[in-house]
């Protein structure tokens, strides 16, 4: 029996294959560095040894986005009724499965199909408190909360954060302090906030709520984001109207092409009256007149 294991977490897929695998046999391919003919012709080849063997299957997009030719099919869906007994394949997707494909329902009907669906806030708290433990450390909730937090849920993200924050602490201490956690994931907000704009400058209103909920719960200061916004806008402005400046503005090349794609979903007005509200917001929040967290979530509402 074969598996298919699909997850946005390559983490989850890993810790999944570990609890499946039973033997030390084990061949990895990458789809994106081989073929599904090189693939079958491992597994369908017989060691004089008769011993069972895993084939781990990474980036098996073909289940989901990526196309195989008619041929292709044909070929993987005799091998996979008629296999070799001593192989196991573990097929891993990082994307949605195309429910659609002649292959996936195949797959669904004849084999081990595994959807590992993303931690919940409070399953993934346990879950790092369990990895902390077991590395010898004793983190609180609030630590907890903040990891999660800062890391949008995002379970591969926290794990490698965890990496970090275990490395930082010596031997002889055994507690995570959430002053040390909020300056070694100082990275992590950054990003998160870089996202933010990101989210926010694309008109992915959904996007810019979820971030933004979770900045607010780590008490992120909005007034930098502000600044960052505006600078966004004037940038497109700038590239969209007066393209003789944009030397000037002392920008990479992606950032150039970013800001020229962005110009198409603008009008010049809606630049202009953007970077009002972002100018009167600021002025209303250091006067006191507006609540920061309050005025920000208006201004993304008005702005998208």
């Amino acid at each position: 029996m074969n598996y298919l294991i699909a997850s946005t977490s390559f983490r989850l897929i890993d810790e999944k294959i570990s609890q499946i695998v039973d033997s030390k046999n084990i061949i990895t391919f990458d789809y994106s560095l081989c073929t599904l003919e090189d693939i079958l012709q491992e597994a369908a080849y017989i060691s004089i040894f008769d011993e069972r063997k895993y084939l781990i299957v990474k980036n098996a997009i073909f289940f989901a986005s990526a196309k195989l030719s008619d041929k292709e099919v044909d070929n993987f869906l005799k091998y996979l009724q008629n296999p070799n007994s001593n192989t196991i394949i573990i097929f891993c997707c990082l994307e949605k499965l195309d429910e659609r494909k002649k292959i996936t329902k195949y797959f669904k009907k004849e084999e081990n199909v595994i959807t590992l669906n993303n931690l919940s806030e409070l399953d993934l708290q346990k879950k790092l408190q369990t990895k902390f433990l077991e590395k010898g450390f004793k983190i609180d909730t609030p630590c907890l909360k903040y990891l999660t937090k800062s890391c949008l849920n995002n379970y591969d993200l926290a794990y490698n954060e965890m990496e970090k924050i275990t490395c930082f602490y010596s031997k002889s201490t055994d507690t995570i302090k959430l002053e040390d956690l909020k300056k070694l994931t100082k990275g992590v907000l950054e990003n998160n906030i870089f996202k933010l704009i990101q989210a926010i400058m694309a008109k992915n209103t959904k996007e810019s709520f979820k971030i933004f909920a979770d900045l607010k719960i780590l008490k992120e200061e909005p007034i930098a984001w502000i600044v960052l916004l505006a600078r966004e806008y004037r940038n497109v402005y700038i590239i969209k109207n007066k393209p003789e400046y944009t030397q000037k503005l002392k920008l990479q090349s992606w950032q150039v092409e970013k800001y020229k794609k962005l110009a198409y979903q603008y009008t010049n007005k809606e630049l202009k009256e953007n970077l009002k509200k972002l100018y009167n917001l600021d002025k209303n929040i250091k006067s006191g007149k507006i609540e920061k967290y309050l005025g920000f979530q208006l201004f993304m509402l008005t702005s998208s």
